[in-house]
């Protein structure tokens, strides 16, 4: 297996939603020890999956592999913005100050990268999902201050 086989089969396993989601939980459980923060994380998660799915429904941008220009079959719904992009940068924001931050920054350049090499999302896709993120870690940020005000 050459470089560029490898790569693919790389860019595959961060495509595929199953694989994506337990490479975030396995690492988020060995880099946060604390299961609140923990807690935060998720949330904050959910809230950019769901802020780039109500973007991309609203703001419907084709994605480019439509025409068959992808290395794995076109996805279905719309191209702006990367979702699997907007959860990683916010995952990254999530730790920001850690030890751990450089693991997730490459991380996060990593996923928004195999996003652009595979062919199923455009650079301003990417940016729009780097946009999203600070803003879906910031709405965690006021939710879970609320949950933990309400649990005093």
């Amino acid at each position: 297996m050459d470089i560029s086989q490898a790569f693919l089969y790389l860019a595959q396993i961060l495509d595929n939603p199953y694989s994506f989601f337990a490479i975030i939980g396995i690492a988020i459980y060995f880099t946060e020890p604390r299961w609140d923060k923990r807690g935060k994380i998720v949330l904050a998660l959910l809230i950019a999956g769901g802020m780039a799915l109500l973007a991309k429904n609203l703001i419907m941008e084709p994605r480019p592999c439509i025409g068959g220009d992808s290395l794995i079959q076109c996805p279905l719904d719309y191209s702006l913005p990367s979702g699997h992009a907007a959860i990683a940068f916010t995952l990254m924001i999530a730790f920001i100050g850690k030890r751990s931050f450089p693991l997730y920054w490459i991380f996060a350049l990593l996923v928004a990268y195999t996003r652009f090499y595979l062919g199923v999302h455009t650079f301003e896709d990417l940016a729009a999902a780097l946009v999203l993120a600070p803003i879906a870690y910031q709405f965690s940020d006021l939710i879970w201050g609320a949950i933990v005000e309400r649990r005093k």
